[in-house]
């Protein structure tokens, strides 16, 4: 790990510190308190627990003309938001469906567990066996979001997922690559960093870009990149019929918050996440394990 990597280490951390005391009064806490509140008072309570419970597999597909042949039908396993609290989690379902999918490689985008620093040992051992399932199937490259601390990154790395905090990997198939290019949390701890990110990069043909936030899609857009792939929005989590999200807690146009979408040349994704936040409801957007194709114009069929 080189020194700038380590400065921005320390930077989540003193901020992660800072944050602490003040996560209590945030706006979107005593939005939480209100919906626990209104929720509970109405009969709507039990219906937005057993939709936040009903998890799907979707199935995208990308066609991108600049994606290298030989990796026409890659596919590609993405979650994002688990939000694992104590006990009360659905990882043995999450596993399950999983275990049924065939892919080549998963990533992971962040906010995996909110008390993992305050309740380090129940929650390693919740999340373990999910990610040695995980690790069995397939490599495993995952980033942080704005609910985790560094600890967690540790973790995951002793089990064997590597972990893209402002760093890359390259994926070689004979002659062709692709690059995962994973940013910090650009969030709440603003410790993103292309610079960092990009400088053992080279000069893939391909470039994907992991953020936990969608909210970096401009500056990945400048900078060449083809895939951009987030979470963090829960794609609103509650919303109006037809998926309206009256909130998204991200500074993104709505087309971008949820979905499969594009911005100039570069296509995105935007998971509405697995879990959900500290209201366990859903309304009209669902929870989602996404499996995504990668095909390009030009391979032989």
């Amino acid at each position: 790990m080189n020194k700038r990597r380590l400065e921005n280490q320390n930077k989540r951390r003193l901020v992660e510190q800072r944050l602490t005391a003040k996560n209590k009064c945030s706006r979107l806490a005593r939005l939480d308190i209100l919906a626990h509140i209104f929720f509970k008072t109405t009969l709507l309570w039990n219906r937005g627990r057993k939709n936040a419970e009903s998890i799907i597999t979707n199935e995208i597909s990308f066609t991108i003309k600049e994606l290298p042949e030989k990796f026409d039908n890659t596919k590609i396993l993405f979650m994002s938001d688990l939000h694992i609290r104590g006990k009360i989690n659905q990882l043995d379902k999450i596993s399950k469906m999983i275990s049924k999918l065939e892919y080549d490689f998963c990533i992971l985008g962040g906010d995996y567990c909110d008390s993992f620093k305050h309740e380090k040992k129940e929650m390693t051992e919740i999340i373990t066996p999910l990610l040695k399932l995980l690790l069995e199937k397939s490599p495993v490259y995952a980033v942080l979001g704005n609910h985790d601390s560094i600890d967690v990154a540790y973790f995951f790395s002793s089990l064997g997922v590597e972990m893209l905090i402002n760093d890359s990997a390259v994926i070689t198939r004979e002659n062709e690559k692709i690059a995962l290019v994973g940013i910090d949390d650009c969030h709440r701890y603003k410790s993103d960093d292309f610079e960092i990110a990009e400088e053992n990069l080279g000069s893939p043909e391909f470039k994907i870009l992991i953020s936990h936030s969608p909210e970096k899609y401009q500056e990945a857009q400048k900078k060449g990149y083809n895939l951009y792939f987030a979470g963090h929005t829960h794609g609103g989590q509650i919303c109006l019929p037809g998926g309206f999200a009256p909130i998204t807690n991200a500074q993104v146009p709505r087309k971008i918050a949820a979905g499969k979408w594009q911005y100039k040349q570069m296509q995105g994704y935007t998971s509405r996440g697995v879990g959900s936040s500290k209201t366990p409801l859903r309304f009209n957007c669902p929870p989602e394990i996404c499996l995504i194709a990668l095909s390009c114009f030009n391979a032989n069929r």
